[in-house]
């Protein structure tokens, strides 16, 4: 489960709703009936793992050959 965020087009209050993802959006506010409109937040997530930092050094892969981009970013 999600939760949406949407703002009345009449009213401009904001509306958070835990739902999955192919169940309906609502329509009309709660509070005035006006028209609900989807905001978009951004999002935060973090990576972990997968890519070394610029002050790692990767033990070289036999037969790979990278390429000089490789170098420039993780010297």
């Amino acid at each position: 489960m999600a939760v949406y965020q949407y703002q009345c087009q009449k009213c401009h209050r904001w509306i958070e709703i835990e739902k999955g993802m192919l169940d309906p959006h609502p329509i009309r506010c709660m509070e005035c009936g006006g028209t609900l409109s989807r905001v978009w937040s951004p999002v935060v997530f973090t990576f972990r793992g997968g890519r070394p930092s610029k002050t790692e050094k990767l033990d070289p892969v036999p037969g790979y050959d990278a390429p000089d981009e490789y170098d420039e970013a993780y010297g």
